[in-house]
């Protein structure tokens, strides 16, 4: 086989490789597009609870204060 032929098969394959990492990029992209609202409703959610614990605990130091 000529280098020259060789070079065409790296090509190829090169470009395979590239439209494949894309394709998984734009899919990976859509997934988390997808999960988006429910992880942040999960953000919410978390961040509520920390802001109870905190006023618990600003309670409680007031208190023993």
């Amino acid at each position: 086989m000529a280098l020259s032929d060789h070079l065409k098969d790296l090509a190829g394959r090169t470009k395979r490789l590239e439209e494949a990492a894309a394709t998984v990029h734009a899919k990976n992209a859509a997934r988390l597009e997808e999960q988006r609202p429910e992880m942040k409703s999960a953000m919410e959610a978390h961040a509520d609870r920390l802001r109870t614990s905190a006023a618990k605990t600003r309670a409680r130091l007031t208190v023993a204060g």
